[in-house]
């Protein structure tokens, strides 16, 4: 991209290359960052409004009557794990849920990660009646191990993901997923090159927004009058 006399940079990953950016700093080239990024003239910042949309999926779990939550985090050493992890917490004590720190997993954002997670969750004794992952991957592997596990989701564990990949609607049964839209992310970060490039008074920070998309992975928690009443109807 140097050699390519690049004008601006979005830097569209979870985490950061400290060489690759170091270079492009003393370049002086305009960058955009998810999340966090250096403190420097030239440099502004795509943050994702994660506790809007995992408050609407703990606000979801609650209306069914949920209160046994677990959440699989990403890898915690990212910024943006960490920031889903906190906005999940605050959300639980805001709906008046405990955190049950046992039933926070740590995962590293591929399927194979949910897998070894769904796994750490079935050997407690006590099960939590929904899980909430860091992202779609995630949550798909925890779906995978469920099932195998003979565990059906939603009868008997509710499920969400987080990203609204397009493979999230495409499973049995199609996943629950927190949206972060990747149109208004890209919109975001070239809206924030375009300012530095043009000088038109750039912001530090450009916010985008995230919400929750109920499918079918969603449901009473086993047992509760509402689920029998649902299953006396069927």
């Amino acid at each position: 991209m140097v050699e390519r006399d690049a004008e601006g940079i979005a830097v569209m990953t979870f985490g950061r290359e400290e060489p690759l950016l170091e270079e492009l700093e003393n370049r002086n080239i305009p960058m955009v960052f998810i999340d966090a990024g250096p403190e420097r003239a030239g440099i502004s910042i795509v943050t994702v409004d994660y506790h809007h949309g995992l408050r609407q999926g703990v606000q979801h779990l609650a209306a069914l009557g949920h209160r046994n939550i677990a959440f699989v985090t990403g890898p915690l050493r990212l910024h943006s794990a960490r920031s889903r992890l906190a906005a999940f917490s605050r959300t639980l004590q805001e709906c008046g849920i405990p955190v049950n720190q046992s039933w926070i997993v740590e995962g590293d954002h591929t399927m194979e990660g949910g897998m070894a997670a769904a796994e750490r969750i079935l050997q407690q004794k006590d099960l939590p009646t929904a899980i909430m992952c860091s992202n779609d991957m995630l949550a798909i592997g925890v779906l995978h191990s469920l099932s195998r596990s003979g565990v059906r989701v939603p009868d008997d564990i509710s499920l969400i993901g987080f990203d609204d990949i397009r493979m999230a609607e495409m499973m049995i049964p199609p996943l629950t997923s927190v949206q972060m839209s990747r149109v208004d992310l890209a919109r975001a970060a070239v809206g924030a090159l375009h300012a530095h490039i043009e000088g038109s008074s750039p912001k530090r920070k450009y916010k985008v927004d995230t919400r929750l998309v109920v499918r079918e992975s969603t449901g009473f928690p086993r047992n509760t009058m509402a689920d029998l009443r649902v299953s006396g109807s069927d």
